[in-house]
C-alpha cells in the first residue's frame, strides 16, 4: 500500500526526533546481543544478573535466574526471568537482570545491584533527564506474586533498592498480578526529585515481587526505550554530513571530529534500524547497503553530537 505525501513527512520528522535521542538509551535493550560469562547459560551484553555478582563465593551457589528467549516481541530473542527456589534459605530467589552489578547475599534484604562507576562492565553513563521508560513484557505470576522494572537516575555510586538518597529520578512500574501472554506495551513517567543533570541509570527488572517472590513466577521483557521530549537532548543537523546515494552504493563524508571514529545508523520510515558500522570522520566512506528504494534517516553519533540526515535511496 503506497504512502500519501503527508504520512511519509510525519514519519520522517517523527524519525529525526527519534535518531536525536537514539543515542542516550539503555544499552542491548533489545536483548538481542548475549555473551559467555563461563556460566551454563549466557547473559545479555551489557546486563548481569546474581551469579556475576561481586562475591564469588556466593556466585557459585546462586541460582540461574535468567534465560534466553526466542520468543520475543521484535528480533529474534527477548530476556526470559524466572522465580526459583533455594533450599538453602528456605525461599524464592527472584528472577532479576540489572544493567549494573550485582551485591548478593545469603539474607535476601541485604542483597542489592549498584552502578560501579569504576568499571564500565558495571554503569550505563547517561546525562540526560529522559521523560519516561517504555517497553514490552509478558508475564506468568504466582498468584500474589508479580514483577517489576525499576530505573534510577542518578549521580556518581547509586544502589537500588536501597539508596534512595543518591537518587535524582526514578521510574518505576508493577507488572500485572494475573497472566499476560500476548505481548504488552508498558509506559511509566520518570519521577524527578532533585533538578540536577544526571551521570548514570541504573535499571533492573524482575519476575517477582523482591523478597516476597514466589515459587515458578516468571516474565519476559523486551525493546525497552526511553522517551525524551523535543527538548530533552540536543539534536544537530550539519552541512557537514554529506551522503548520497550512487550506483548501490551510499557515500557518506563527515566532517566533524576528522580521523576519529564515530558510530553510523540508517534507519526506514518505519523506525527501524536496518544497518550500522563504524565510520571514521573527514574520510569519505562508500557503503553497499544492499537497500530497497525508498525514504531513509541517516544518523552519525560523534561524542555529544548527533548529526542527522533525509536520505532517498532510488
Amino acid at each position: 500500500m503506497k504512502l500519501n505525501i503527508f504520512t511519509i513527512l510525519v514519519t520522517v520528522f517523527s524519525l529525526f526526533a527519534l535518531s536525536a535521542n537514539a543515542q542516550y538509551q539503555l544499552e542491548n535493550a533489545g536483548f538481542e546481543e548475549w555473551e559467555d560469562v563461563g556460566l551454563p547459560v549466557e547473559e545479555p551484553v551489557d546486563w548481569s544478573s546474581i551469579k556475576t555478582g561481586d562475591v564469588p563465593n556466593l556466585n557459585i551457589a546462586a541460582p540461574i535466574v535468567w534465560g534466553k528467549s526466542t520468543d520475543a516481541h521484535s528480533g529474534n530473542y527477548s530476556l526470559k526471568l524466572f522465580n526459583v527456589w533455594v533450599f538453602l534459605i528456605n525461599q524464592a530467589a527472584v528472577g532479576t537482570a540489572s544493567n549494573g552489578r550485582y551485591h548478593p547475599d545469603l539474607v535476601i534484604e541485604n542483597a542489592w545491584s549498584y552502578t560501579d562507576t569504576t568499571d564500565g562492565r558495571w554503569n550505563t553513563p547517561l546525562p540526560h533527564r529522559p521523560d519516561s521508560l517504555v517497553g514490552w513484557y509478558k508475564c506468568y505470576p504466582e498468584p500474589g506474586d508479580f514483577g517489576t522494572v525499576k530505573a534510577v537516575m542518578h549521580r556518581g555510586y547509586a544502589q537500588q533498592p536501597q539508596g534512595d538518597s543518591e537518587w535524582i529520578g526514578v521510574a518505576y512500574y508493577e507488572l500485572p498480578g494475573d497472566t499476560v501472554d500476548v505481548w504488552t506495551r508498558f509506559s511509566v513517567p520518570f519521577e524527578y526529585t532533585l533538578d540536577e543533570t544526571p551521570e548514570y541509570i541504573l535499571c533492573y527488572m524482575t519476575s517477582g515481587n523482591g523478597i516476597d517472590a514466589l515459587g515458578a513466577s516468571y516474565a519476559l521483557f523486551d525493546d525497552l526505550e526511553l522517551i525524551y521530549n523535543t527538548d530533552g537532548i540536543d539534536e544537530f543537523t550539519s552541512d557537514n554530513f554529506k551522503a548520497f546515494s550512487r550506483n548501490g552504493e551510499l557515500i557518506v563524508r563527515v566532517n566533524e571530529s576528522s580521523g576519529l571514529k564515530y558510530q553510523f545508523y540508517i534507519y526506514d520510515i518505519t523506525g527501524r534500524n536496518v544497518y550500522n558500522t563504524e565510520l571514521v570522520g573527514g574520510q569519505e566512506s562508500r557503503i553497499n547497503h544492499g537497500l530497497t528504494a525508498g525514504i531513509y534517516i541517516l544518523k552519525a553519533n560523534i561524542g555529544d553530537k548527533v548529526l542527522s540526515k533525509k536520505i532517498i535511496i532510488d
